[in-house]
């Protein structure tokens, strides 16, 4: 377990990580991504937290 949650391409290769260890987030459990481009990412002690760097949108 790394506490990180992965982008992958359309091959499902790994591209590069959207959030890391810095992050600061513990035991990523929940993904969502709005129409705006902000990922939501919940944890397993029921903390959100949202990002806005989706640019591939």
């Amino acid at each position: 377990n790394n506490d990180c949650v992965h982008l992958l391409d359309k091959n499902g290769e790994f591209s590069q990580f959207l959030v890391d260890q810095e992050s600061d987030i513990e035991r990523p459990c929940s993904l969502g991504l709005d129409t705006d481009g902000h990922l939501w990412v919940g944890n397993a002690t029921g903390h959100v937290h949202v990002f806005s760097y989706c640019t591939w949108l």
